[in-house]
């Protein structure tokens, strides 16, 4: 996080790359999808431009990996409400076709991803 917060242009610079690194999965595709993540959590325009191909590439992970990328994309939706939503609409049409324990976890961290976002005025 402190690389990101020392120069944000730079990491957002290496973008492809690491959504590179993140598609193809293991620990160091997780680590670039925190690094992803971390940017997002930077500043809203970073989220703006990086939420659409984080949503896609969780459409497109493993469900049996979809909890660990979720937890490290939580970063990336922090004080939003609207990506709050987009990832759960990404994710939600998959849970149908997905046993009751793998189903109950993804559940689970969407629910976290939430309850990170603030809710409204009140919410401060």
């Amino acid at each position: 996080m402190l690389a990101i917060a020392s120069n944000p242009t730079a990491v957002f610079a290496e973008r492809d790359a690491l959504l590179d690194e993140a598609r193809h999965g293991g620990t160091r595709g997780l680590a670039a999808l925190k690094v992803l993540a971390g940017l997002c959590a930077h500043g809203a325009n970073y989220r703006g431009k990086l939420l659409p191909p984080l949503a896609r590439l969780l459409a497109a992970v493993a469900a049996d990996q979809l909890p660990r990328y979720l937890a490290a994309v939580s970063p990336a939706v922090r004080d939003s409400d609207e990506a709050v939503k987009r990832i759960e609409r990404e994710v939600e049409p998959r849970l149908t076709a997905l046993d009751a324990p793998l189903r109950d976890k993804i559940q689970q961290q969407l629910g976290k991803l939430g309850a990170r976002a603030p809710r409204g005025r009140s919410g401060r």
